[in-house]
């Protein structure tokens, strides 16, 4: 997971609980909040609104809240603004 499909910044809820199998996974339960800030095929990377936590973690575990997932630059997404937070996770994932 080295290039990201596409950039994105979102809000999404927590569906299942998931634990993650190493520091570079997100651990959640189910009902976190999660800002998602890259999308890869089937693992997206976010940071954790309950604690501030970071990594990467399965798409299907999460669903969008309100159609926030749109394309950062994309006429419809426009208004999407990315947080610090999110920055600073795509940078954290570059340099990997």
């Amino acid at each position: 997971m080295s290039d990201a499909e596409s950039a994105h910044v979102c809000l999404c809820v927590t569906l299942y609980n998931f634990q993650g199998q190493n520091d570079k996974e997100l651990s959640f339960t189910k009902g976190e909040y999660v800002k998602v800030c890259t999308k890869f095929s089937n693992w997206w990377g976010g940071v954790s609104s309950k604690e501030g936590r970071s990594g990467y973690f399965p798409s299907n575990y999460v669903q969008d809240i309100r159609g926030t997932c749109a394309l950062v630059g994309h006429p419809l997404g426009a208004s999407v603004v990315p947080t610090q937070e999110a920055v600073v996770l795509v940078v954290q994932i570059r340099k990997r």
